[in-house]
Formats: C-alpha cells, sequence, structure tokens
C-alpha cells in the first residue's frame, strides 16, 4: 500500500533522469534513466546556486523534504506531491544524514 509521508534529506541528481533522496531510512529511487520515475517530478524543488552543491556538470545535490508517496518495500518515491528545499546545513548538520 502507498503511505504518504514528508521525507526530508539529500535529494541527488548526479546524472541525467536520475533522482534519489537519501534521508535517515535509506536512499529512496524518485526515478532512474530509461526505467521507473515518480509521478509529480515537476514537483521537485528547484535550489539556489549557493544551496547547490555541483559534483557531475549542472548535476549534484542540495538538501530538500517533499511530500510524497512511497512504495517502501521497494525503497521507491512513487508521487511527489510538493516538495521544498532548505539550506545545506540543515542536511549538514543532521546526524542521521550521511
Amino acid at each position: 500500500f502507498p503511505s504518504h509521508d514528508r521525507r526530508c534529506g539529500w535529494l541527488q541528481n548526479p546524472t541525467p533522469a536520475n533522482w534519489y533522496l537519501q534521508d535517515r531510512e535509506g536512499s529512496w529511487t524518485i526515478s532512474t534513466q530509461g526505467g521507473a520515475q515518480a509521478e509529480g517530478m515537476e514537483n521537485l524543488p528547484s535550489f539556489s546556486e549557493t544551496e547547490y552543491i555541483k559534483t557531475n556538470g549542472y548535476y549534484g545535490y542540495g538538501c530538500g523534504c517533499l511530500e510524497v508517496q512511497t512504495n517502501s518495500s521497494q525503497m521507491r518515491i512513487t508521487s511527489i506531491q510538493s516538495g521544498q528545499s532548505l539550506n545545506l546545513n540543515v542536511c549538514q548538520t543532521d546526524p542521521a544524514l550521511r
């Protein structure tokens, strides 16, 4: 059964069409290139230049919260209702996040 959750952590976009959310429970798959993609991708938050760490050209990661539906047995986010970006230090200082 899908559950409705607010999940916060590192929003990672390492390469085109690949999105993950790393929170205190682990790594949730949002979309994979050529594979499954959550509904509502347009609801992912946008990050300011100063709150986004680029690791690969335009790709990288930021800190944020998402209102989502999940498939917890597969660690997949199936639908994104809304999202907001947070300051990097929110994730950097959370001991539950790597």
